[in-house]
């Protein structure tokens, strides 16, 4: 199925009905509860995605919850002082070992409980640490990524043929840079 949501991708990996997953190491936490997965911690890895024929490295992507304060509010300060607190070792070693939520301070990747407790960080430790770049910075984005997606979709789903989504990525991803440029 190419539709599936990051739930459903989710669940199905948890039942024991698909091969792999690529999704978020929040999952460790699910298949570690023997109530919510059918297949045990033992039995998932972590792996970069594979490259193509001449490339020599992949990457992973980096995503999280960023935080943001409204330039309007009087309570700027309190604001930041909440954000100070989310992102101290503590409350982000805290996400690790209840939630596999990866930390983003380096120094969490050596905290013995951390490495013991969610093995996620240890086998994803190269994947996700060291091999991460950050999303393409532009103002159409979400136009990029969305056009991406309806042409890999409809070539695997055989609609068209790859040379084909390519073909009409080319056309369209050229217009939507040039969207861009205006909006820069």
């Amino acid at each position: 199925m190419l539709q599936y949501t990051e739930d459903q991708s989710q669940a199905s990996f948890t039942d024991n009905d698909a091969v792999f997953l690529r999704n978020w190491p929040y999952v460790y936490a699910i298949v570690s509860d023997p109530e919510a997965s059918k297949i045990k911690p033992e039995q998932v890895g972590v792996a970069p995605i594979p490259v193509g024929k001449g490339q020599s490295q992949s990457y992973s992507t980096l995503g999280g919850w960023n935080f943001s304060i409204n330039a309007a509010t009087d309570k700027q300060d309190e604001a930041w002082e909440f954000i100070q607190w989310m992102t101290a070792p503590e409350q982000l070693k805290t996400h690790a070992l209840d939630a596999s939520r990866l930390p983003t301070r380096l120094g969490l990747y050596d905290d013995q409980e951390i490495l013991d407790e969610v093995p996620v960080a240890k086998l994803g430790k190269e994947v996700i640490i060291d091999n991460t770049r950050p999303h393409p910075v532009s103002p159409v984005y979400s136009d990029i990524s969305l056009e991406l997606a309806k042409q890999f979709n409809a070539a695997l789903g055989g609609d068209v043929s790859p040379e084909q989504a390519v073909s009409t990525l080319q056309t369209d991803l050229q217009e939507i840079a040039k969207e861009g440029q205006k909006i820069s």
